[in-house]
C-alpha cells in the first residue's frame, strides 16, 4: 500500500509474542509454517514491532519520486488493500512495476513489510534478512549488529572461516546463527562485512564464488570504497561502504559508543540506501564521502582517534620521566585532555589554543626541547616537534606575530632530522 494511505486497523502498541502472532494470523498472508518456525519468529518479530511503531507515528509528506524501482504486489483475497492503494506507488517512484495479484493475502501490510511466497510447497523469504561475515573480526561489527537487532533490524547469520569466532559473535548478538561462508548466501541477500581492510576483497570474492548474485553488500573499512567489493559487484550485487566514525575497543564498549556517531558512506543504489538507513536507525549522521577522498577521510579519523592515544601515551611517558607513575599520570592528565578536546570542538581550534606557542614564549619551548634531548625516546621528541609545528600554524591564524612565529619555528625544527 502506498504511503499516502493509512489503514484504520493498528495492533495495540505492546503485545506479547503470542498476541503478536495471533494478530498476524488475523491479518493473513503469512503461512502457518512460518509463524510456527522459531528462526522466522526470532528474526522477524522484532522487525514487525519496529515497523508497527514507525507506522503509528508516520506522517506522509509529498516529496520528489524515489530514484529506484518499486514492485507492488496485491492479494486477490485481501479486502483491506484495493488496486488504487498499489497504483498510487507510481507517484512515489520513477520505476514503478505492478507485480500482479497472487492468491490469498501476501503480507504487504504496513504493520510489517514482509512478503512470504508459496513455491512448490515450500516457503522462503522474498527479501531475506541481513547476515554478517567475520574474518579477523573488528569489535564494532558485533556491537553494530546487536544494536541493529535490538532496534528491529533482523540478523539471521554470522559467518567466518573460524566457526568458533562466528559462534562467539552470534552469542553476543543474541539471535544470529553461526555458519560458514558457503552457507551464508543461502540465508541472506544483505551482507555487512566487518573485517580488516586487506581481507575485504578476499571475503567479497568468497561470497561471489559461493553464489551471491543479488541484494546488497556493505563493508566497514574507512580507507577503501566500494571497489573493494568488486567481486560481488561483478555478480550484480549492489555495493557500498558504512564506516563508523568511532573508536570501539570492545563489543561491549561499542554498545554505548556507536549510537549517535557519524558514518562514512560511499556508493550508490540500494546498498547506499541501506547504509543510510542503518545510520538513521542508530541515531547517527550519514557523511557522504567520494571514493577517491576516502583515504583523506580515514586519515582524519586516525588523527582524531589513534593519534590522540599516541599523544596521551607520549605525555604519560614524559610524566614518568618527571617522576610520576603511569596510573597517577593518566589520572592527572585526564581532566586536561577532556577540557582541551571539549574546547577544540566547542570553540574551534583557533580559539581553543593556549600555552607557550600561542603566547610566543620561545624560552619555554626551548627549555622543553632541551629537556627532551636527555634520554627521551626519539618518537616522543619527534611527536613534540611535529605537533608543535602545526600548533604554531594555529597560533599564526590566531594572530601571533611573524617574528615570534619564525623564532619558535627555528627552535622546533632544530634537531628534528635526528628525531625522525
Amino acid at each position: 500500500m502506498a504511503p499516502r494511505f493509512r489503514l484504520n486497523h493498528l495492533p495495540p502498541p505492546e503485545l506479547s509474542d503470542a498476541e503478536l502472532l495471533e494478530e498476524l494470523r488475523g491479518l493473513g498472508g503469512v503461512p502457518e509454517e512460518a509463524l510456527e518456525n522459531p528462526e522466522w519468529r526470532s528474526a522477524m518479530l522484532p522487525a514487525l514491532r519496529a515497523d508497527s511503531a514507525l507506522y503509528r507515528n508516520y506522517v506522509y509528506r509529498e516529496e520528489p519520486p524515489l530514484a529506484c524501482a518499486i514492485r507492488a504486489y496485491g492479494g486477490l483475497e485481501d479486502s483491506r488493500i484495493a488496486p488504487a492503494h498499489l497504483e498510487a506507488w507510481r507517484r512515489e517512484t520513477s520505476g514503478f512495476v505492478r507485480g500482479g495479484d497472487a492468491r490469498g493475502r501476501p503480507f504487504l501490510h504496513p504493520f510489517g513489510a514482509v512478503f512470504w511466497r508459496r513455491s512448490r510447497g515450500t516457503y522462503g523469504s522474498e527479501h531475506r534478512a541481513r547476515a554478517d561475515w567475520y574474518r579477523r573480526r573488528r569489535p564494532h561489527g558485533a556491537s553494530a549488529r546487536r544494536l541493529l537487532r535490538e532496534r528491529g533490524e533482523p540478523v539471521v547469520a554470522v559467518a567466518s572461516r573460524n566457526l568458533e569466532h562466528a559462534r562467539a559473535a552470534a552469542a553476543f548478538i543474541g539471535v544470529a546463527e553461526a555458519v560458514d561462508y558457503a552457507s551464508l548466501t543461502r540465508r541472506a541477500n544483505r551482507v555487512l562485512i566487518a573485517v580488516a581492510d586487506d581481507a575485504v576483497p578476499l571475503v567479497a570474492a568468497a561470497l561471489a564464488e559461493a553464489g551471491m548474485k543479488e541484494g546488497a553488500a556493505l563493508h566497514t573499512c574507512g580507507a577503501r570504497g566500494p571497489e573493494a567489493l568488486a567481486g560481488l559487484e561483478a555478480n550484480g550485487v549492489s555495493c557500498a561502504t558504512l564506516h563508523p566514525l568511532q573508536t570501539v575497543a570492545t563489543p561491549e564498549q561499542g554498545m554505548a559508543a556507536l549510537p549517535g556517531c557519524a558514518f562514512g558512506i560511499t556508493g550508490e543504489g540500494p546498498a547506499a540506501a541501506w547504509a543510510e538507513s542503518i545510520a538513521a536507525l542508530l541515531g547517527g549522521r550519514a557523511l557522504r564521502i567520494a571514493a577517491d577522498r576516502r583515504p583523506l577521510y580515514h586519515a582524519a579519523a586516525v588523527m582524531a582517534s589513534n593519534y590522540v592515544v599516541a599523544l596521551i601515551d607520549a605525555a604519560a611517558m614524559l610524566m614518568g620521566a618527571a617522576g610520576i607513575g603511569e596510573n597517577e599520570a593518566l589520572a592527572a592528565l585526564a581532566p586536561l585532555v577532556r577540557a582541551s578536546a571539549a574546547n577544540a570542538i566547542g570553540l574551534g581550534p583557533v580559539r581553543a589554543l593556549t600555552g607557550p606557542l600561542e603566547r610566543g614564549d620561545a624560552a619555554t619551548v626551548a627549555a622543553h626541547c632541551s629537556a627532551l634531548a636527555a634520554g627521551i625516546p626519539p618518537s616522543v621528541r619527534g611527536l613534540y616537534r611535529a605537533a608543535g609545528l602545526h600548533a604554531l600554524e594555529i597560533a599564526r591564524r590566531r594572530g601571533l606575530s611573524e617574528a615570534d612565529a619564525r623564532k619558535l619555528e627555528e627552535i622546533l625544527r632544530k634537531g628534528s632530522d635526528e628525531d625522525v
